[in-house]
């Protein structure tokens, strides 16, 4: 696991962390156009208490978030960006701080608790037998059941915003006004036992892929997404998917970003709305540009950066054959992303 010298670095500088509640737990830098809406859906959902590491915000974040009372702040003393050594994190090679430390917030402070785990810009979606996450922990510590995945499906508008509102949203529903529309294909194929397997791709990849942005030559055109990221191992498997819902043991943890230590179970699939592409884009990709704390030095964020351009001067668009508008959550179960085989499927 994680060498005791990175798991002192992070710490409690605001609030009292409670046993036994229902805890989403999240790191977070500048982060204030989503967290009203953030917290609005989850505390809907159920949830007790927020964990928030913060990485020196100075947008708003760390105030608004200080006078939750159901939010605990979180401070460490590496910047997400931050890569330590193995002597300090106990991992081989170089990792960064905050991939590191989405792995120690729960096994230091969470421990024998199911958790969530989640971005600021994702939005969890319960299938529609299901009222909250409680009534989902409930279901599955009944089958024993430790690890569930979620299709991760970005959303997106017509366009692309030529320039950056960053108003905030205060709720999901507001969100949906401004990006609305999915794309209507199984992303995930979950498996017993094992990990799951990607089955589709991003919206961010198809749309690099259609502006041949990252990609040389004119054979990804013709080539078939299916068949270029067997042949070419483009299409990482994090993209499409994530396990938002654990329970933290040592033997079950979070490993990275999207994965958890044991496959997560087949008979389950939640959705997480991606909300990438809003009003708020133009500032998110400059920021990552800057900090380069994201994976690769953030060399994604270049290619949203040149997507934004190449977009904005041609009047590009989101939309394709397989373009859905979301009206419900029954949208998901119906394009196969949701799923609730609990009951049938009795283990």
């Amino acid at each position: 696991m994680i060498a005791n010298k990175l798991a002192d670095s992070i710490y409690v500088v605001h609030g009292e962390i409670r046993v036994g509640l229902l805890t989403l737990y999240s790191v977070i830098k500048n982060e204030i156009f989503f967290l009203p809406a953030f917290l609005k859906h989850y505390r809907g959902l159920g949830v007790n208490q927020f964990l928030f590491l913060d990485d020196n915000s100075d947008d708003g974040s760390l105030e608004f978030l200080l006078a939750q009372e159901d939010c605990i702040i979180l401070k460490a003393d590496y910047h997400f960006g931050d890569v330590v050594d193995e002597s300090i994190s106990g991992i081989k090679g170089n990792k960064r701080a905050g991939i590191l430390y989405k792995s120690i917030i729960p096994a230091k402070f969470l421990d024998g608790e199911y958790c969530i785990y989640v971005d600021a810009d994702e939005f969890l979606l319960l299938p529609p037998d299901l009222d909250d996450i409680p009534d989902l922990i409930k279901a599955i510590s009944e089958h024993g059941i430790m690890s569930v995945a979620a299709s991760q499906v970005e959303m997106y508008p017509c366009t692309l915003q030529t320039k950056n509102l960053c108003k905030g949203v205060s709720s999901l529903d507001e969100l949906l006004a401004e990006s609305a529309y999915f794309d209507d294909e199984v992303l995930v194929k979950l498996r017993k036992g094992r990990l799951p397997i990607s089955t589709g791709v991003s919206v961010s990849e198809r749309m690099f892929r259609q502006y041949g942005i990252g990609y040389s030559g004119l054979w990804y055109k013709v080539i078939p997404s299916t068949l270029y990221r067997k042949l070419f191992n483009v299409d990482a498997k994090s993209s499409v998917y994530k396990t938002p819902i654990f329970r933290q043991t040592t033997e079950v943890y979070l490993v990275g970003s999207h994965d958890t230590s044991v496959p997560p179970n087949n008979n389950i699939l939640l959705v997480l709305l991606h909300f990438k592409f809003t009003s708020d884009f133009t500032r998110r990709v400059e920021q990552a540009l800057k900090l380069k704390s994201h994976n690769n030095q953030g060399k994604k964020y270049t290619y949203y950066e040149c997507l934004y351009n190449l977009m904005t001067k041609h009047g590009g668009t989101f939309l394709w054959e397989r373009s859905k508008l979301m009206k419900c959550s029954t949208d998901f179960v119906e394009s196969g992303l949701m799923y609730n085989y609990l009951l049938s499927n009795d283990e």
